[in-house]
């Protein structure tokens, strides 16, 4: 095994070690590896981990004054929600988590509009700082950072399917909703996103329809026993609450966006 896969190993491991962190950022400058290009995919692919972002942070601190804002910011967050875990989410148990709550509102405040995304959200946005989230929110659509990256956005589906390859290429996104869509309950305490069967004329049952591009995630991922749902129809994707139909649609869509992006340049 090599120095260099050893350390990226070590680095998923031990995220807040700042000498093992230094060793590798080393190691990548040795390889000719110590850019964006290698550094953001690695926080992609491993969405639960602080230690690629903490690492980007390390070389986005050797830029300029906006970039190093941003490590700020990738830094704060991420200590933050280690806090908070580490308290297990009670803000007075950990004597970090008021200052770094603070912290993170001033850098939110700081970087203000450029973490928004003019291709995506239109028109002016407000940075609402919540605890470890920052909220980014436009007339069409919101982004949740966390841990010093988009981690949840709220967007109509057009939005979404017109931004998901440049968004999932961007941030380790983890959860999606679609604003325009809402399950519909049916006979049996069952809940379904496509009622188009019953009505496809009506504008409610339109609004509520899954586009064909989701389909094939959705069916995949969400069957109870496991086994394929390939070919369900949309009439068939039953849920047994709202709650598992919005989570099922969430998984489906951030399905979709990672495949968009698996083919598209990051920068």
């Amino acid at each position: 095994m090599s120095v260099l896969f050893q350390l990226l190993a070590a680095v998923l491991d031990r995220p807040f070690d700042d000498t093992l962190r230094g060793d590798l950022s080393d190691e990548l400058t040795a390889a000719g590896n110590w850019d964006w290009t290698f550094l953001l995919p690695f926080v992609l692919a491993h969405p639960d981990s602080d230690g690629p972002r903490l690492l980007i942070a390390d070389w986005l601190a050797e830029g300029g004054p906006a970039e190093v804002t941003r490590a700020a910011f990738i830094r704060a967050q991420s200590r933050l929600s280690r806090a908070l875990d580490v308290c297990g989410g009670g803000a007075g148990a950990d004597p970090q988590v008021g200052p770094l709550t603070e912290e993170v509102g001033r850098l939110a405040a700081r970087l203000g509009e450029r973490l928004g995304d003019p291709a995506v959200l239109t028109g002016p946005v407000t940075v609402v700082p919540g605890g470890e989230c920052v909220t980014v929110r436009a007339a069409d659509g919101e982004f949740d950072y966390l841990r010093g990256f988009v981690a949840r956005v709220r967007l109509p589906t057009g939005a979404f399917l017109a931004s998901a390859a440049g968004l999932f290429a961007r941030h380790p996104i983890t959860t999606v909703r679609l604003t325009d869509k809402t399950p519909m309950p049916v006979l049996g305490g069952a809940w379904w996103w496509a009622d188009s069967c019953l009505a496809p004329s009506e504008p409610a049952c339109l609004a509520r329809y899954v586009p064909p591009e989701l389909y094939q995630a959705l069916t995949g991922a969400i069957a109870p026993d496991g086994q394929s749902r390939q070919g369900v129809s949309p009439a068939d994707l039953t849920f047994p609450t709202a709650a598992a139909a919005v989570s099922a649609l969430s998984s489906a869509c951030v399905t979709y966006g990672r495949a968009m992006a698996a083919d598209r340049p990051a920068f």
